[in-house]
């Protein structure tokens, strides 16, 4: 129906994925924002701790158990916040040691749709060896779809042909 449509299907997704080093950089600095943040008020939640004698999970808890409606949804709040500072710790980590290739899967792995909508991605004209290495892995695929799915169709043909014939 549409002879190029294969043609053009295959150089957005080779485009797109261009993007993809640039998306992870701006990605990585969104969420070393979201960490420092974290940091900061974790660091607050050490110093209101130490002042009772608490660990910081010793007071989340004291909170959590407090009879006070207000006092407890406050622990909840205080957990929910800590339990991201250290997902969010841990996935800015492995996104800095990744290899160009560990990368997409750790961050498909680590992803966080919070950070992406905080952070108003700009593409970029990739001209890294990252960036190149991303579209040839790209172009490689879309080849090795279009190559798989020509065969099956000439075995499709093949099949209803030598039916006709018998």
């Amino acid at each position: 129906m549409f002879p190029n449509a294969k043609r053009i299907a295959a150089i957005f997704v080779i485009l797109a994925c261009t993007q993809l080093p640039a998306f992870f950089a701006q990605y990585t600095q969104a969420l070393g924002g979201s960490v420092i943040e974290s940091r900061i008020l974790y660091a607050d939640l050490e110093t209101r701790a130490a002042l009772r004698g608490l660990s910081v999970e010793d007071y989340i808890a004291h909170h959590e158990r407090s009879d006070d409606p207000l006092f407890k949804d406050t622990g909840a709040a205080l957990a929910s916040a800590v339990t991201r500072y250290q997902s969010n710790a841990l996935a800015l980590g492995e996104l800095r040691d990744a290899s160009p290739w560990t990368r997409p899967f750790i961050f498909a792995y680590r992803f966080d749709p919070n950070i992406v909508r905080s952070m108003g991605f700009t593409p970029a004209i990739p001209l890294s060896t990252e960036g190149l290495a991303y579209a040839v892995v790209a172009w490689l695929l879309c080849w090795i779809v279009g190559r798989t799915t020509r065969q099956t169709k000439r075995a499709q043909v093949t099949v209803k042909a030598s039916d006709r014939r018998s």
